[in-house]
This record gives C-alpha cells, structure tokens and sequence, in this order.
C-alpha cells in the first residue's frame, strides 16, 4: 500500500547465498514466442508454406512490431517494447551488506545514514524485472529489463542510505553520485573487468561523489570519469588502461600512490607524499608539487604542476 509521501514498502528480501553465485546479466524476455504473434494475426501458416519477397518480410516486421506494442502498458508486455508505466518508489527489505554493485542502467544515490534503507525508483511495470540480492555482503542490483525500444534511458533510479560501505562497483553506464558527504573509513570505487570475463561488467558510468575517507583506492580500465571532492588521507589510484578520468581537484589528499596506464589526464591536489608510476599517454596533472615526490614516467604521460 502507497504511503503518503509516495512510496510503498515491499517485503521483498533478497536471499542470503552462503556461496559465490554468478550474476547472471541475460535480459529476461517473457515466456512468449514469436509464433504466437504470428498466430494472433492469422500468419504462420502462411510462413510455413510461402516462399515471400522483402517487401513482405517488412510487412510481417511491422506486424509484429504492432503486435508487441499494441499491449505493451502493462508488467506483461514484451521487454524492449514495454512501457515504464507510472514512476513510483518501492523501499526494499533486504539483508545487511558493506559492497554494492550495480548492473545495467540504473542510476545511483549513496546517502550516509544510521539505518540501511534501499529504495527503488522506477516505472511500475518494470519494477518486478529489478532483482536486488546479497551475496557475501555485496548487494547486486540487477535490472533484467535493460531492453528497451520506446523507453527513455536511466529511468530507473536506485537510492542506497547505509551507515558503513566499502565498496562500490559501477556495471551501469549511469552516474553513481553521493547526496551529501560520505564518511566512511575505508572505501573502493571499481570500474574494471580486469579479473573476470571480458564484458562481464559495463565499465563507463561515472562517479560524482563528496567524500571524507582515511582510505580510498580507485580501479578502473576503461571510461569511467571520477568527479571527487572532500578529503581523503590516502589514496591508491590504479587505472590499468582505458580513457578514464580523475576531476579531484576539489578533493584533498594528503598521501597518494599511483598507476596511471591510461590515455586520459588526471587533475588532483595532492598535499604531501606522491609516489608511482605513470606508463601511458595519461598526464597527472596536480595543482601544486606535493613535499615528496616518487613518480617514474616510464612513457608519453608526465607528471605536471599548474602552478608551480
């Protein structure tokens, strides 16, 4: 039942695996075959039996695609052609978790707070599609409906309140933000694919977060933006290759080590020790020279001070 404020509870909690389970990222058409449609129009057996020319193969593509459109404002339509129904919010029961990843788009908000809430924003008739489960402390969230033909990207909207994370892994192609400032002790921030399939986790969507950590460590091997502001105590910045960014110019650290095998500039406020290597096309460019500086540039990248 919709409360006041718009948002209807669910009792829906993910199951706790004892095991590591593959997170499976196949979109998940209804239990429909194509015939049937064929068979609603009085068709297949005609397309059984005759042989036919491109100008009626297009005249049976329009038919289906009138088919699966012509009922598609509902939960039961088919997936690509399905229409988001009325925006609504559902809160989540679900079990404890320190790690989040997030599947194909869906956009994020991270919010510090004392209680764990999860609360999923989206169309009503997609919300069943959207599987949320914990497996070894890591909350996965799955959108089995990222086929979509008529619908507008990122409509659906993921917004996590947990008192302590230590980790968030983008696999959506949408923005992961922070709705204030997130302070927790410990925290990675992963975009990369480096130690799984290839392809198994989208790695392009962006971070914009605030934050005030003791330790950071960012991973990431292909397009992934970093926007960071705050402070930060140490931190550990690995980009294995990609076109990727860091924009922490607003953020202060004090102690950073780097790997920079990427094409792409980082921009940072470094204040006292800086030390690794940069072997790419990448520059790491720093508003001032920090007290210690260790770098190797080992390739075309170069570490630069603006204003120095």
């Amino acid at each position: 039942m919709s409360s006041e404020l718009g948002i209807t509870k669910r009792s829906v909690r993910a199951q706790r695996c004892t095991e590591p389970v593959e997170v499976s990222r196949t979109v998940q058409l209804p239990q429909f075959k194509i015939q049937n449609l064929f068979l609603e129009f009085g068709i297949w057996n005609v397309i059984k039996r005759q042989k036919f020319n491109s100008s009626t193969v297009i005249i049976l593509l329009l038919a289906i695609t009138l088919a699966s459109t012509t009922s598609c404002d509902s939960e039961e339509g088919l997936n690509c052609t399905q229409t988001a129904g009325d925006i609504q919010s559902f809160e989540v029961d679900i079990d404890a978790f320190d790690k989040v990843v997030i599947f194909e788009r869906m956009g994020a908000t991270f919010k510090q707070g004392p209680i764990q809430k999860v609360v999923v924003t989206t169309g009503e008739n997609l919300f069943n599609d959207i599987e949320l489960k914990v497996v070894d402390g890591q909350l996965q969230i799955i959108n089995n409906n990222g086929c979509n033909v008529i619908r507008n990207y990122g409509i659906t909207q993921i917004e996590i309140t947990s008192p302590n994370l230590t980790e968030i892994r983008t696999s959506t192609g949408e923005d992961i933000i922070s709705d204030g400032v997130l302070n927790y002790p410990n925290l990675t921030l992963l975009s990369e694919d480096a130690t799984v399939e290839e392809d198994f986790y989208n790695t392009d969507g962006d971070f914009r977060l605030a934050l005030d950590v003791q330790n950071l460590t960012i991973v990431s091997n292909n397009l992934s933006y970093f926007y960071l502001s705050g402070t930060v105590e140490n931190a550990n910045i690995t980009f294995l290759e990609g076109d990727g960014r860091i924009h922490a110019e607003d953020l202060e650290i004090q102690n950073a080590q780097i790997f920079h095998r990427g094409t792409s500039e980082w921009r940072m406020e470094v204040k006292q020790n800086i030390a690794g290597t940069i072997n790419g096309y990448g520059d790491v460019i720093l508003n001032n020279q920090p007290t210690t500086v260790d770098v190797d540039e080992t390739w075309r990248g170069r570490l630069i001070y603006l204003n120095n």
